[in-house]
């Protein structure tokens, strides 16, 4: 009796901490979701433009993804660069210290899932690189 008590407190544990690693991933997801500063007229939409919560949660997938490949990446300064996402356009705003940066966060950008295109608004010495 005691080991099955045991066993099932232990199994309880392991379950416990898998649904506060899901959890954590859940606020993670739709914090940067509501944290999306990306406005509809600037992806060229009327300022009035009400997106679905399905088209937001998507957008904050995106959203994770690439913030995550640019922190991970030693090429890219990660902190340096705010992503946002409006109906999966990305747009990367922020200082980058050469081109090579520029371009390596912008390809890492579009290398995520469902994006559907990349806007750059780095700057590099007082000047915003247009890249594509």
């Amino acid at each position: 009796m005691i080991l099955l008590r045991r066993r099932y407190v232990s199994q309880m544990a392991i379950v416990g901490v898998h649904m506060k690693k899901l959890f954590i991933l859940c606020l993670f997801v739709f914090f940067f979701s509501a944290c999306s500063t990306g406005s509809s007229t600037e992806a060229g939409y009327p300022a009035d433009y009400q997106r679905s919560t399905g088209e937001a949660l998507d957008d904050g997938v995106i959203l994770t993804k690439v913030k995550t490949l640019l922190l991970r990446d030693p090429k890219v300064s990660g902190l340096g660069i705010e992503v946002n996402v409006f109906n999966q356009v990305v747009t990367l705003k922020g200082f980058v210290k050469s081109r090579e940066e520029a371009f390596r966060a912008m390809e890492l950008a579009k290398g995520v899932v469902n994006v559907k295109e990349v806007q750059s608004k780095l700057v590099l010495d007082g000047e915003i690189l247009e890249i594509y």
